[in-house]
C-alpha cells in the first residue's frame, strides 16, 4: 500500500485512515470493477458498495486470512458478482423467451414473467419505472436520480421502497393453513 495505513486505524474508523485507504485504492478498484461490468455507472456504483460494505464490515478482517488489499477484492468480487446476477435474472424474467429447440415453451419461466409483469402493474408508476431503469436499462443510481430530478440518496431511498414493495407484492405473505380456508 502506498501510505502506512493500519488495519486498527480502519477498525478504529479515523476518518483520515479511511480517506487515504479510499484514495489509494478507488481508481484500480473502479478499472477492476469495470472491466467485469462494461458500463461505467455500473461499475462507479459497485466500487461505492464495495467501500460501503467494507467500511461496515472492517471489524471482521483478520491480517491472518489475506491482505487488506485482497480482502477489499473479495467485497467488489461480490459487488460485481451481484450486480451481474440481477441483471440476468431481470433480463429473462422481462424478455420473451422463444421454445426451446426441444420444442418446450417455457411455461414455467411463463408463468414468472406474467407474474412479475402483473406485480410491476400493481406498483405506482415511479416504482415501477425506477425498478425498469435500474434493472432492465441497467441504469446507475446517478442516472435515475437525473432522470427523476432528485438527488442520488433520494433515488436510492426510492429504489429501496419499490424494491421492499415489489417484494411485498411478489411473495405475498401466506396464511397459514386452516386460517380462513373454512377446511
Amino acid at each position: 500500500m502506498k501510505h502506512q495505513i493500519t488495519v486498527i486505524a480502519l477498525k478504529c474508523h479515523d476518518a483520515e485512515a479511511w480517506t487515504a485507504f479510499y484514495r489509494c485504492h478507488v481508481r484500480p478498484l473502479w478499472q477492476f470493477t469495470r472491466r467485469r461490468l462494461n458500463q461505467e455507472t455500473e461499475a462507479e456504483d459497485a466500487v461505492s458498495e464495495t467501500f460501503m460494505a467494507a467500511i461496515k464490515s472492517i471489524e471482521r478482517y483478520d491480517p491472518a486470512g489475506g491482505s487488506l488489499e485482497g480482502w477489499l477484492y473479495g467485497i467488489a468480487r461480490r459487488k460485481v458478482a451481484d450486480r451481474l446476477r440481477a441483471a440476468y435474472r431481470l433480463r429473462l424474467i422481462l424478455t420473451p423467451h422463444p421454445p426451446d429447440q426441444a420444442g418446450n415453451d417455457s411455461r414455467t419461466e411463463d408463468v414468472t414473467t406474467e407474474r412479475v409483469r402483473q406485480t410491476l402493474a400493481r406498483m405506482s408508476a415511479q416504482q415501477r419505472d425506477v425498478l425498469l431503469w435500474m434493472h432492465r436499462d441497467q441504469l446507475s443510481v446517478r442516472q435515475i436520480a437525473a432522470r427523476l430530478n432528485r438527488t442520488e440518496k433520494a433515488a436510492e431511498n426510492l429504489l429501496y421502497r419499490a424494491r421492499l414493495r415489489f417484494r411485498e407484492l411478489y411473495e405475498p405473505k401466506h396464511q397459514p393453513q386452516g386460517l380462513g380456508t373454512g377446511r
